[in-house]
């Protein structure tokens, strides 16, 4: 995965309730971390994060940035 690409939330853990199925865009890529923002708003303990840090195999791409 790499910057620019979109890709969703996969991951079935904890953050399932809140992040499954999200879409993001990957604006960072580092040691097998991805940093995404949010395409549409995502309700998190009463926030909205724009922008979340997670493992990068908690991601699916969708489609890769050219």
């Amino acid at each position: 995965m790499k910057v620019g690409d979109l890709v969703t939330f996969v991951d079935e853990g904890s953050y399932a309730q809140w992040f499954h199925g999200a879409l993001g865009i990957v604006e960072a890529a580092t040691s097998g971390h991805l940093r995404v923002r949010w395409c549409h708003k995502v309700t998190y303990h009463g926030r909205v994060p724009a922008i979340s840090n997670f493992k990068a195999d908690k991601f699916k791409v969708l489609s890769e940035n050219r």
